[in-house]
């Protein structure tokens, strides 16, 4: 009984997670149908559901940056009580001189990764690939307008780290001795959470790095900050990073192969950056 207690409560920050967004979401779509009702009171029902959807993907970004606040706020609260009002202490105290240089191998070792998954796609399944990139191009997620770029620098990596590193990697140790496992567990949710396959493919790769690397330092800023790097790198220079390729499926895996060394090499830096503190 205990275990399925605990199993429900490794699940609870992500069915909170994806609930936010579902209430942020659906209440902004009712206020603009009001909004638009009665701004276009003569207007067909088509003419209305139209004007109503356009107004929202114009609004998505301000949606994307009220949701990442939202969930922090949610996020805060719940991971303060959770860990017995345990204050967040300095951010930089447990960080050394190979931090920097750790943190960002892991970074590129993470872009690459993401990629070469991509370009593999590309090859193997071109149409799943066009939908994700049309989903991306409708969410307003790979623009650069101010909003957006703070919601995913800097507010996205508190939020999710909060949740999923911190809370749900807490409550899966809780589950099992075996920390394998319950980073596994909470990657899955992390991956679950971004509610595209794609997108959770690499998200969960990616999360069991911040799981990781939360672990290592006893710290949730250690994944906020790697967290924030990659998505600084994904949204602001991937193009100078790895610039658009149309590469076979052999190159690739190439790419791939190169990512896992980097991404390696960062994760050994990190562990003598660990040691050397």
């Amino acid at each position: 009984m205990k275990n399925i207690l605990n199993f429900f409560k490794c699940l609870l920050p992500l069915i909170v997670g994806l609930g936010l967004q579902l209430v942020i979401g659906t209440a902004f779509s009712i206020f603009l149908t009001a909004q638009v009702s009665m701004q276009m009171s003569g207007a067909s029902t088509a003419e209305i559901q139209a004007e109503t959807l356009a107004r929202y993907m114009q609004a998505a970004p301000l949606l994307i940056l009220i949701s990442h606040i939202v969930t922090i706020f949610v996020a805060y609260i719940w991971f303060y009580y959770a860990s017995d009002k345990k204050r967040p202490g300095n951010p930089v105290k447990g960080f050394s001189f190979l931090t920097i240089p750790a943190m960002l191998l892991c970074m590129a070792g993470l872009q690459y990764t993401c990629s070469g998954l991509l370009m593999v796609l590309s090859n193997l399944a071109p149409d799943m690939l066009t939908g994700y990139v049309q989903l991306l191009e409708s969410s307003g997620l790979n623009n650069l307008e101010p909003g957006t770029v703070i919601a995913t620098v800097i507010f996205a990596p508190i939020g999710e780290e909060l949740l999923f590193r911190g809370l749900t990697l807490s409550f899966a140790k809780k589950l099992t001795s075996k920390f394998w496992i319950a980073n596994l567990l909470q990657a899955t949710c992390f991956g679950i959470f971004h509610a595209n396959i794609i997108q959770g493919i690499y998200a969960a790769i990616m999360g069991l790095v911040f799981g990781y690397v939360a672990e290592k330092y006893k710290s949730l800023y250690a994944a906020i900050l790697l967290h924030a790097l990659v998505n600084f790198c994904g949204t602001i220079i991937s193009g100078l990073l790895l610039p658009d390729l149309d590469p076979g499926l052999g190159m690739s895996f190439a790419i791939l192969c190169g990512a896992g060394v980097i991404l390696a090499t960062g994760l050994r830096f990190i562990q003598k950056d660990v040691k050397n503190i």
